[in-house]
């Protein structure tokens, strides 16, 4: 995998999110996750979250000591989706999750989820038709060193479902679609900021240092801007600029920060004529990471990302890797 490209969708199931008073904030996409396939992504972030008794999607960030967020996509619709895509296009899914959380105890006491509810989870993402069966343990050791040819060969859709949390271990479903971020390891190092140039720089520099061909690591280019929880606060603020809610919670910088939405679309442009230019066989993106990915122009990216690093008329028997 560590000389191709991939394009994919940050936080992929918050969409749609449920109402709540943070939703510019916290919706990432404006599709589910068989639209999003359709579009091009290949690396799905998920985050599960047990909200009143059930396996969601979930996006959450602590406040003053307050847990605010909200929900998007239920996990089993997840699971109906990829095997919607996979039935009629044989390619590779790779399924990544994690921030794994319980918010079913107290909105100050969320917390990771246990062993117990990590096994439900595999059971439902066990219902994934097409997850990739590991030929062997040193099969499953060395994945991002497989070609593409290695997973879908056979004209046969392959889902990969990294599990990616501390002190959880995968028992009956280890190498049965399932696999641990020590077999499937993602640099992954996102630049937390809403200035479009600090993030643009930051990212770049990152990508301009590696040598991700010779690295069994996955280079993550997380093309992403950040509302800062900073900019919110609590109780009465007279400014013009306040987004109040009947929480008392507001919003107190520009309202073009609060929106990820209105960030995504700036920084977007920029995908193209920043990214390619600084792609080369020895330092290229393995996944393209965005926000509210519409259309096929990412996927094309991913692609023309590929042609340039691997052009498609070298020798077969130097064929890329994934």
């Amino acid at each position: 995998m560590s000389s191709r490209s991939l394009s994919t969708t940050i936080i992929s199931a918050l969409s749609p999110v449920t109402a709540n008073i943070m939703d510019s904030a916290l919706l990432c996409q404006s599709k589910n996750i068989y639209g999003q396939l359709v579009d091009g992504p290949r690396y799905l972030d998920i985050r599960p979250v047990i909200s009143d008794g059930s396996f969601w999607t979930g996006h959450y960030t602590k406040v003053e000591g307050l847990w605010l967020g909200g929900v998007g996509q239920k996990i089993s619709s997840i699971v109906d989706d990829v095997n919607n895509f996979t039935a009629t296009h044989k390619e590779l899914v790779i399924v990544n999750l994690s921030h794994a959380m319980n918010t079913d105890a107290g909105i100050t006491s969320y917390r990771d989820l246990e062993q117990g509810e990590w096994d439900l989870l595999f059971q439902e993402f066990s219902r994934i038709q097409d997850r990739y069966i590991a030929k062997s343990a040193n099969d499953a050791a060395n994945l991002t060193s497989n070609t593409l040819n290695d997973f879908i060969g056979s004209s046969k859709a392959a889902v990969i479902i990294v599990v990616d949390a501390n002190n959880i271990k995968l028992g009956s479903f280890e190498h049965q679609g399932f696999f641990t971020t020590n077999e499937v390891s993602v640099q992954d190092e996102y630049s937390n900021t809403d200035d479009a140039v600090t993030m643009i720089n930051g990212q770049l520099g990152k990508l301009g240092k590696l040598l991700s061909s010779f690295s069994p690591k996955l280079f993550l280019l997380s093309w992403t801007l950040t509302p800062q929880m900073t900019n919110f606060g609590w109780g009465a603020v007279a400014n013009e600029l306040v987004k109040r809610t009947p929480l008392g919670l507001f919003w107190n910088s520009p309202s073009s920060k609060a929106s990820v939405k209105d960030m995504a679309y700036s920084a977007n442009k920029s995908l193209s004529t920043d990214c390619l230019p600084h792609c080369h066989p020895a330092n290229l993106p393995n996944i393209l990471y965005v926000d509210f990915l519409e259309g096929s122009d990412y996927a094309a990216l991913a692609m023309a990302i590929n042609d340039l690093c691997f052009p498609p008329m070298q020798s077969k028997l130097t064929q890329p890797k994934l």
